[in-house]
């Protein structure tokens, strides 16, 4: 599977859900202004695109409600562990999603938690007699390192996610800089 970004879809062509998590996100647009801001600001920073790989079968076997539910408690996830002041989520397309990571603390603990279990960032969840579980992909890119303005930024944070979304890869993240050890970059 290889995503095409080349032109993201605003969010306010998404359906409202009621889902206050999924409805409240911010636009790819958003995402753009708000990476300009951290690159003049010099901040250290990560760029996270999340895959919800797995929504499509939990929609088709539980209805788009609860898809929604999931997804919603899926970015409540994200924001109350890895979020602070100045770093937020971005909808980029129906399953993909964008965050920033700004401290370096959350930093280190979003790559100890992937490396201690690659699915550490999966969601399992219970609606009544309804389970199911979310499996995501992650491509992960550092601000300089990895990129020296926003678009390389991004670009780099694709190749990333078009890495861990391949199946023949060992895991189901990716960080940029580590793909020029398996040739990739």
């Amino acid at each position: 599977v290889i995503l095409g970004f080349a032109k993201k879809m605003n969010t306010k062509f998404f359906e409202k859900t009621n889902v206050t998590e999924v409805d409240m996100v911010k636009s790819f647009d958003d995402l753009i202004a708000d990476l300009d801001t951290l690159y003049k600001e010099h901040r250290l920073f990560q760029l996270v695109c999340v895959n919800l790989t797995s929504l499509p079968e939990i929609n088709a076997r539980s209805g788009r409600q609860v898809g929604n539910l999931i997804m919603g408690e899926y970015l409540k996830k994200l924001r109350n562990n890895f979020l602070t002041e100045s770093s937020d989520i971005y909808r980029a397309g129906g399953l993909v999603f964008y965050f920033t990571i700004t401290d370096s603390r959350k930093m280190e603990f979003f790559k100890r938690g992937l490396t201690s279990d690659p699915n550490a960032m999966n969601l399992n969840m219970n609606y009544g007699n309804i389970k199911a579980e979310l499996k995501v992909n992650l491509g992960i890119a550092e601000a300089t390192d990895d990129g020296i303005n926003k678009e390389e930024l991004i670009k780099n944070c694709n190749l990333a996610i078009n890495t861990a979304l391949n199946p023949n890869y060992k895991t189901n993240y990716a960080y940029y800089r580590d793909l020029k050890d398996i040739g990739i970059r």
